[in-house]
């Protein structure tokens, strides 16, 4: 027996109301997708697993580290990489850090100028040879409880100084994803840098990542 037409309604209705939220966004316009915010140090694919359905754009903390594998992936979907602003800086917040040179040419004065910029107020280290360097950023983290930042042509070697002092967690590092490892395995409290083919940003994107989750203490298995 054929249907009547107040069975047909109900069934265009039942039809139209399971069809209705896919109508309705199908509808949306282009720029309506969503947005995903991380705050991670260092984003990797690990971070965005299962959670771009429907983004569209994917938004790094400032000076975030974005691996060449997650760039690959949201340029494949087409998704925008956006950083977010830099926000205003409480002093109070910031640890206090020395930022020295030995066994180099390096000239400490614009990484410090860079520094001072994004508001983070760097002390200089006096001129000494590398052990004289070393002796002071070690006293000053000691006694001052702040963090040290020695520019060298011999990271390995002025870290391998530093260690001898108690209290000081010395690690060389030639890239911001190299000092996150180091804060986070080490709590690193003297890091050790080659300047050499390193412009100021990149310096300054390490000095900075160096300064986040202060205060840290010594990890119990190094104690």
């Amino acid at each position: 027996m054929a249907p009547n037409s107040e069975q047909i309604d109900q069934i265009v209705s039942l039809v139209l109301a399971r069809l209705e939220p896919k109508l309705a966004a199908l509808e949306k316009p282009a720029g309506a997708a969503g947005a995903l915010a991380l705050n991670d140090r260092v984003v990797s694919l690990a971070q965005l697993e299962k959670r771009l359905h429907g983004i569209g754009q994917v938004t790094v903390r400032p000076g975030a580290i974005v691996t060449p594998a997650v760039r690959d992936l949201l340029k494949e979907r087409q998704i925008e990489l956006q950083v977010a602003a830099q926000t205003a800086v409480d002093s109070q917040t910031l640890p206090q850090i020395f930022v020295g040179a030995a066994e180099t040419n390096y000239c400490t004065k614009p990484l410090r100028a860079a520094l001072a910029s994004a508001g983070l107020q760097a002390k200089p280290l006096k001129p000494h040879d590398a052990k004289q360097a070393i002796a002071e950023a070690c006293e000053a983290i000691v006694q001052h409880h702040v963090l040290a930042v020695v520019l060298t042509d011999q990271p390995a070697a002025l870290a391998c100084l530093a260690n001898r002092h108690p209290n000081v967690r010395a690690t060389m590092a030639q890239t911001p994803a190299c000092v996150v490892e180091a804060v986070r395995t080490a709590g690193a409290n003297l890091l050790t840098v080659n300047p050499q083919g390193k412009n100021v940003l990149n310096l300054r994107q390490m000095v900075e990542q160096f300064c986040q989750d202060f205060p840290r203490v010594c990890p119990k298995w190094l104690t």
